[in-house]
């Protein structure tokens, strides 16, 4: 007589059995390391510490029927010592002669709380805070570039000639063709300074006491005035 055997379904493997299965080794409790000891420090110089890569497995989805999946490998945490960031190095400060002068920085604060800024961008000349514009002066210490025509004592704009002899870039607004003074537009089109007197919308400039010509002329009628009449009055001796 045939005898027959019958086979049980086998359940789906644990996480328990998966190292068994896949052969692994089981891992054997060590005994606790005192991090703290010198033989522990000593050694620890010498391992060099890779990222333990955790092995990947299929796994069946009893849900899903029988489509296996295999999961990537996890790259496990580095149990090295971790870089610590560099920190930058403390600003000396030296006093001297009623001012502090911070190495690091490109200025030298005065006693009285001023600040006079020095470097490639400001003028050179000790005192002066203006922004330099040629050899690291600035306008008013020789700074400036002369315009290229002859007999031409004007400072140069752009292509070394000044905004008489065609220097300086064209005003923005449509149809223009004046040189540009400040926000890309030209004097009649709102660039540059205007006149300090209130209600004045003409041009000023730094020669005439941020005034317009007209009222610049007028602050120095007046002031002429009142010289020569201080001047009659110590000769009757009022």
């Amino acid at each position: 007589m045939m005898s027959f055997r019958t086979f049980l379904p086998l359940s789906q493997p644990s996480f328990v059995e998966m190292p068994q299965l896949l052969g692994l080794k089981s891992t054997q409790q060590s005994k606790p390391v005192n991090k703290c000891s010198l033989d522990f420090i000593l050694s620890s110089d010498n391992v060099v510490t890779k990222p333990a890569l955790l092995p990947s497995f299929p796994w069946t989805s009893p849900q899903r029927g029988s489509s296996n999946k295999t999961f990537a490998p996890f790259l496990a945490p580095p149990s090295g010592p971790s870089k610590i960031a560099k920190r930058r190095p403390l600003q000396h400060v030296s006093v001297s002669n009623g001012s502090t002068k911070v190495s690091g920085k490109a200025g030298i604060v005065l006693a009285n709380g001023t600040v006079v800024k020095k470097g490639s961008k400001y003028c050179m000349v000790e005192g002066c805070t203006s922004r330099a514009k040629h050899a690291r002066r600035c306008w008013r210490h020789g700074g400036s570039v002369k315009c290229k025509v002859p007999d031409c004592a004007n400072r140069a704009k752009t292509k070394g000639v000044c905004w008489s002899h065609g220097g300086g870039t064209l005003c923005s607004f449509r149809g223009c063709t004046t040189i540009s003074v400040s926000n890309g537009v030209c004097w009649a089109h709102g660039g540059g300074k205007r006149c300090a007197m209130e209600g004045c919308a003409r041009p000023a400039y730094e020669r005439t006491d941020h005034l317009c010509t007209l009222h610049f002329e007028e602050k120095q009628y007046i002031a002429q005035i009142h010289s020569n009449n201080v001047a009659q009055c110590h000769q009757h001796r009022c």
